[in-house]
């Protein structure tokens, strides 16, 4: 069993080499290496007055030099954009000023958000890139629409991500001009981390004209880079030797909580005060500390329809934990195909058990880089909670060192365990080696991993192991990547859906760019994933192929997918109630149909129909989403899901339903509201949500939760009812 097992990996390893030796193998286009584009900051004084107004129009502005054009990246790279786009750039010793003024002669502008954190893909835009510490590894992300909404994030995975639930303080004021529109944008240094005394810092600038599926771009306009590719992006030159003054932040808060479970009478009123505290040490090392924790304006979760046997995965949301967040990233390859098969840390494990919020007594956690090496600490002592969790002290290290240009090697190391308190640990240590410059101007990414987990009494394997090899362009995109879990690994501080397997993931995408006036891109991907016990025993296969996933020049797009998978089980599992899967060997093949309409419409649609056979039975889903903008002010979208099948002997009926409201009066003056349902724990609950930021220093939340649980057919019961107001202040010691 063992050599058949052994051969059999040999097989599918070389499958997978020789997926992506095919993608290397062919032929393409070399991009010319150009200069790295330089951009000069003009230092100013505090005499030199800048009111955020959007007009660019103090003396400042008047002297400082244009940084020079962008250059097309979509739809034809290289040439030269539709419309003109002129950025100038200011420092002072406190603060970086980004002035825009973006050229639209034809008054077509496609902006329909307002508010914080909007999701600005579909819409024209600004987007700003800082690497503050010049090492191609974490950067920031800002972006600003023409009705001015503010977008940030922090650049994870290779520069292949951004996470978006990142904030901080800073602020951008859009003004309409008779030839276009005008930015400006505000960064007060204290809101980054940054290699003090470093005069050049990495930066890059793009613009989206959204009605025309145009991306202009400063520093390498190619296609196969993002604008976050750190290493493919130009310089600020310049900059002045920045004063962080004491480098403190005091952030008290209060908070006033109203309560009440069920139709009796009972209820709650609580009045809570906490209190975060920031220091920053010379720019470089941040330490935050949060007493009395709370995080009651946290968004809620989506809710997700589960027809597999394993957990879903809910984001981190919380603001204290997303700070610094992306240095606490660990391993390459962990994610395929935006599922996640292992994380050593999950920071939503901390201070959540299910769902139930275990509170914390403080949480200390110390971000920084030094030279080479970037770190991260964290250690947070958990209250106890009878019959949930007992009270704990929980700690997180995180560090790497950079290695040439994009490359790192670094460790991992959790202790604690929130469910049995201390006595577990985990260690690991990751590689990545990662170029933009592979043939010339292609990006190759190779990355290895290695975890060991401790506990007392525990037997059997407690290790996992794994690499990837990624090759994401734009013409060619292809990556092979493997896992090996012991059957005793666990993450008492991480995530995990399952154990005791080797996972084997490739794939191969071809996406050309016909050269037709009514078609912009063609994507074509291959796939395949197979999951083994430990002595080579098929558990579970799935293979995908594409053969058609078009995105038209009106940027309408059509998918039609093809999913051969199968799966042996050998015990049961529910997928609702009252549904079970029995134990057996399961083939099937299961087909999709996607059409979407563009981003750049006022009234945005998507629909998917997923039809065939599931285990056994059969199985239709539908999915859908309807965005309607009616204005700058007001945003409307539904989404539901309605899946209807069968197994033998049993029914599959699902229905999920969400519906947002999206009101905001201001940038900073937002009320958001959701309505969801779903038919398996039958409750229906609702979410609004007012949020006040007045000068990016006092934030005022107002939140009202509402559930209610179906007790009959159409008829509902009160189970929670909660209302809460939470004010926030940012106290700055300069």
């Amino acid at each position: 069993m063992r050599k058949m097992m052994n051969a059999q990996f040999v097989r599918m390893l070389f499958n997978g080499f020789f997926i992506i030796l095919l993608s290397f193998s062919t032929p393409s286009m070399v991009w010319p290496q150009r200069e790295i584009p330089l951009a000069d900051v003009l230092k100013i004084t505090t005499n030199d007055v800048i009111k955020l107004d959007g007009h660019l129009t103090e003396a400042a502005w008047l002297q400082a030099e244009s940084i020079g054009s962008l250059t097309m990246t979509e739809p034809h790279e290289g040439a030269l954009p539709t419309e003109d786009t002129e950025v100038r750039i200011l420092a002072s010793l406190t603060d970086i000023y980004i002035g825009i003024f973006c050229s639209d002669r034809n008054h077509r502008r496609v902006s329909y958000s307002m508010y914080r954190d909007a999701k600005l893909d579909a819409e024209d835009h600004i987007k700003i890139v800082l690497d503050t510490f010049a090492n191609c590894k974490t950067g920031y992300v800002f972006a600003v629409n023409a009705h001015g909404a503010r977008y940030d994030a922090l650049i994870t995975n290779e520069g292949e991500e951004e996470d978006d639930k990142w904030d901080c303080i800073w602020d951008a004021e859009v003004r309409a001009q008779p030839e276009g529109w005008t930015a400006e944008v505000r960064i007060p240094i204290r809101s980054l981390r940054f290699k003090p005394g470093l005069a050049k810092w990495r930066f890059n600038i793009e613009r989206r004209i959204q009605r025309l599926q145009e991306t202009d771009r400063w520093a390498s306009p190619a296609r196969n880079f993002k604008v976050t590719h750190l290493s493919r992006s130009g310089y600020l030159d310049g900059l002045p030797t920045f004063k962080l003054g004491y480098g403190l932040t005091i952030r008290p808060y209060s908070l006033g909580n109203y309560w009440k479970s069920g139709r009796d009478i009972s209820q709650k009123n609580r009045i809570q005060a906490g209190i975060d505290v920031l220091k920053r040490f010379g720019g470089n090392v941040t330490a935050m500390l949060t007493v009395n924790t709370d995080f009651a304006e946290t968004d809620v979760d989506a809710r997700q329809v589960n027809l597999t046997r394993f957990p879903l995965f809910f984001p981190e949301k919380r603001t204290f934990f997303l700070e610094g967040s992306e240095i606490f990233d660990f391993g390459f390859g962990l994610r395929i195909a935006g599922e996640w098969d292992l994380i050593p840390f999950f920071s939503r494990r901390i201070g959540l058990v299910a769902t139930q919020i275990v509170p914390l007594n403080f949480a200390l956690k110390t971000i920084g880089s030094i030279g080479d090496f970037n770190f991260g600490v964290l250690n947070v002592a958990a209250k106890k909670v009878d019959e949930i969790a007992p009270g704990t002290n929980l700690f997180v290290a995180r560090g790497y060192r950079n290695l040439g240009r994009e490359s790192r090697l670094g460790f991992v190391l959790t202790a604690g365990h929130p469910l049995s308190g201390s006595g577990s640990m985990l260690f690991g240590v990751d590689y990545t080696y990662r170029t933009t410059r592979f043939r010339g101007s292609k990006n190759f990414i190779v990355g290895f991993w290695g975890l060991f987990y401790d506990l007392k009494d525990v037997q059997g394997d407690r290790s996992a192991v794994g690499f990837k090899i990624d090759f994401p362009n734009d013409r060619w995109d292809g990556y092979l990547a493997l896992k090996r879990i012991g059957d005793a690994f666990d993450v008492p501080l991480g995530f995990i859906p399952r154990n005791g397997i080797y996972k084997l993931d490739s794939s191969l995408k071809f996406n050309p760019r016909p050269r037709e006036p009514w078609i912009r891109q063609m994507f074509h991907e291959l796939s395949a994933s197979t999951v083994t016990d430990l002595n080579g025993r098929i558990l579970k296969w799935k293979a995908a192929l594409s053969p058609l996933d078009w995105r038209f020049e009106s940027g309408d797009r059509l998918a039609i997918d093809i999913t051969p998978q199968g799966e042996d089980l050998f015990e049961p599992f529910d997928i609702t109630p009252d549904t079970m899967i029995a134990p057996g060997r399961y083939r099937w093949t299961r087909f999709g149909l996607e059409v979407e309409t563009a981003d750049r419409r006022r009234i945005k649609t998507r629909f998917i129909f997923n039809f065939g056979n599931f285990y056994n039975g059969h199985l239709r889903q539908y999915l859908t989403e309807f965005n309607w903008r009616l204005s700058k002010n007001l945003n409307l979208s539904l989404e539901g899901e309605m899946d209807r099948g069968g197994v033998p002997l049993s029914e599959i009926s699902i229905d999920l339903g969400r519906a947002r409201i999206n009101a905001f009066l201001s940038p900073d003056l937002q009320i958001n509201s959701v309505v969801q349902y779903d038919s398996l724990t039958r409750s229906l609950g609702m979410n609004l949500r007012l949020r006040w930021t007045y000068r990016s220093l006092l934030d005022l939340f107002v939140i009202y939760n509402r559930d209610w649980l179906e007790i009959q057919k159409n008829m509902f019961s009160p189970q929670i009812n909660q209302f809460i107001v939470k004010i926030q202040y940012a106290w700055i010691i300069r």
